[in-house]
C-alpha cells in the first residue's frame, strides 16, 4: 500500500534573549515541511521517501541557513507490553546553500530513532482516551564539504515525551517537552535546546466521485 504523508513544523523564540551581548528577539526561528511518500510493506515494516526544505534564522543579525534534503528511511515496529516500539533509521542527503559562495554542496548523515506508544486508559486507544509518547534520536554526521570544519560524527541527540488525546474527528492532539543537544563543530561546541512541543496528527479524507456503474 502506498501512503502520501505531510509533517510540518515551526519552532517559535517566545521571549526575547540577550545571551553573551547578541539580541535573540521574539520570533519564529524555523520553517520545517516535509512531504513524503511511504510503501507499507506490512502493518509493522515500512520504506519511506521524501524531499525536506528547512529554514532557520536565530537573529537578524545572523546568516539565515537554508536546506534542501532528500531522504529514504526504514521503520520497523512491533508490540510490547500494551504499546508499540518503533525502531527507525533514516539516510538524509543535505543540500545546505553557502550564502558566500552561493553554491549547494551536499553532506550526509544517519539517523536512529527509538519510539514508544502506549494507551493509558486500555489496551487500545480509543476516542476521548490519553496516551502517552516517546522517543529518543540519535544524529550521525558521514561527510561534510571539502575546506569546512567537520562536525562530530555523533552529532545530535534529541529526547521527547509527550501527553496525547483521541479526539472523535480532529484526530490526536499531543504536547510535551523536546531537548536537543547539538555538537556545532570541530571544537565540540554544544547547543542545547529545551523546547515545549505542539503536535497535532490527523487523516484529510479527501472526497471522491463515485463512478456509476
Amino acid at each position: 500500500m502506498l501512503n502520501y504523508n505531510l509533517f510540518a513544523s515551526t519552532s517559535i523564540d517566545l521571549f526575547n534573549t540577550t545571551i553573551d551581548g547578541v539580541s535573540y528577539p521574539s520570533k519564529v526561528l524555523q520553517l520545517y515541511i516535509q512531504p513524503s511518500l511511504i510503501y507499507a510493506y506490512s502493518p509493522n515494516l515500512n520504506f519511506t521517501g521524501s524531499l525536506t526544505y528547512n529554514y532557520q534564522r536565530s537573529n537578524s543579525n545572523a546568516s539565515f541557513f537554508k536546506e534542501w534534503r532528500t531522504w529514504e528511511q526504514v521503520l520497523f515496529g512491533h508490540g510490547l507490553s500494551h504499546g508499540r516500539m518503533t525502531h527507525r533509521v533514516r539516510y538524509e542527503q543535505r543540500f545546505i546553500e553557502n550564502e558566500n559562495t552561493e553554491t549547494w554542496p551536499m553532506t550526509t548523515r544517519i539517523r536512529y530513532q527509538l519510539g514508544f506508544n502506549i494507551p493509558l486508559q486500555g489496551k487500545t486507544l480509543d476516542v476521548g482516551e490519553l496516551y502517552f509518547n516517546y522517543y529518543n534520536e540519535a544524529y550521525f554526521t558521514l561527510t561534510v564539504p571539502p575546506g569546512t570544519l567537520r562536525n562530530a560524527l555523533y552529532s545530535e541527540y534529541w529526547i521527547y515525551s509527550g501527553l496525547g488525546y483521541q479526539t472523535k474527528k480532529t484526530g490526536r492532539i499531543e504536547v510535551g517537552p523536546l531537548l536537543q543537544f547539538n555538537v556545532r563543530d570541530a571544537q565540540q561546541d554544544l547547543r542545547n535546546l529545551y523546547l515545549l512541543q505542539v503536535s497535532w496528527i490527523t487523516n484529510l479524507n479527501f472526497p471522491t466521485k463515485k463512478v456509476a456503474k
